[in-house]
């Protein structure tokens, strides 16, 4: 007998619930911030709050009454039946099938978290999973070696920028845009490191891979992160350079009132700082504030949004209607289980025990108490 939909769906929501667990518990070991601890603790109360309601409603009179009510208007359709049965085998293999690879993705994570990179790049490498979700391979790698980059520990988190670089190399090529992106964070993480010579051979090598793919387009990035080191060393000059080369760029791709814009001003406002500059200095800043100004005007930041509240209670209101006590197809399950006890037409002692189900949901006593004496043999 195939399971109910209710009972796949809260079985898959539980076990993918777990299962999240697997990335958020290594994560929070290499870098125990507040939020990722907090955000454990939340799904800890919703795992077990979800599985406290959904084990009260599977077990419930009003969770098991809207069920068989469901059950027995779809039951008089025989098409819509037989739909329903594929549709449920259908869902459990797409549950099955989200879920597998939801574990090739954990077990390669987990694998880098244990320093096994090999097999965990192997594993990336022979199913990208994230590419199907439009991410970057490997993406929930990426996410560890940021935690190792906040946590300050660079050597860990250079380990998975390698690791990051071979799965990059075999999936997208040695020339690719995200090649190039993989050398700009190797830049910023010698540049935290204090390697400042291999910073900038990494954030150049991001530029010329930049180069060849997109010409002058793509390499602001980069270029901006040069130019900060170059500043950090007192190289000005040569910074100045960069930094005007990345301004240039950012403003023919993202516009001249971007936030990618505004970034590279305020650097460049402190390079103008250090030169002497003061005037063009207080300039580009200026310019940065109130671009960034704003991009907060228009953004919808600091606003409640209710539609998913609204959704929320129109959803209950809809369900109370149509399955509550009194519902619109409560009544209609009710007429059609009467009508056909009532005439002997297909009736059956699932008919009868459907029925006394429905009337103890609606705490029809009287009408229980009846059909129970009018029925005891088959009941």
């Amino acid at each position: 007998m195939t399971p109910k939909s209710s009972v796949i769906i809260t079985t898959s929501c539980l076990v993918f619930g777990f299962t999240s667990l697997g990335y958020l518990v290594p994560l929070s070991i290499v870098h125990p911030a507040p939020q990722l601890l907090t955000a454990i603790a939340l799904e800890a109360v919703w795992f077990l709050s979800y599985l406290g309601f959904s084990l009260y409603r599977l077990k419930s009179t009003g969770g098991r009454a809207q069920d068989a009510v469901i059950s027995e208007l779809v039951s008089q359709v025989a098409v819509i039946e037989d739909n329903r049965k594929n549709g449920r085998r259908a869902l459990m293999a797409m549950a099955l099938f989200t879920w597998l690879a939801m574990l090739f993705d954990l077990s390669a994570f987990l694998l880098a978290f244990c320093g096994q990179f090999n097999a965990s790049a192997a594993i990336y490498r022979a199913v990208p999973i994230s590419t199907c979700l439009g991410l970057n391979v490997a993406a929930s790698l990426e996410v560890l070696g940021g935690a190792y980059v906040e946590a300050g520990k660079y050597p860990q988190a250079l380990s998975i920028y390698r690791e990051v670089e071979t799965i990059r190399q075999s999936h997208y090529g040695a020339v690719s845009e995200k090649m190039a992106a993989i050398f700009a964070d190797y830049g910023d993480l010698y540049t935290k490191m204090g390697t400042y010579d291999k910073a900038e051979t990494s954030y150049k090598t991001a530029i010329d891979l930049a180069n060849q793919i997109l010409g002058n387009q793509g390499t602001g990035r980069a270029y901006t992160r040069l130019a900060n080191l170059l500043t950090q060393i007192g190289r000005l000059p040569e910074a100045d350079y960069y930094y005007q080369k990345a301004l240039t760029m950012r403003e023919k791709q993202f516009g001249k009132e971007s936030a990618k814009v505004a970034e590279t001003l305020f650097a460049y406002s402190v390079l103008l700082e250090k030169s002497g500059k003061k005037p063009e200095a207080k300039l580009a800043q200026e310019r940065a504030e109130k671009i960034y100004q704003r991009l907060k005007a228009n953004s919808k930041t600091g606003k409640i949004d209710y539609q998913p509240l609204m959704v929320m209670a129109v959803s209950i209101f809809v369900s109370w209607l149509l399955f509550g006590k009194k519902g619109y197809l409560t009544e209609l399950a009710v007429r059609r289980l009467k009508n056909r006890i009532e005439t002997g037409s297909k009736t059956s002692a699932k008919d009868l025990k459907t029925l006394a189900l429905i009337y103890q949901y609606q705490n029809k006593k009287d009408e229980l108490e009846r059909l129970k004496l009018q029925n005891t043999r088959a009941l």
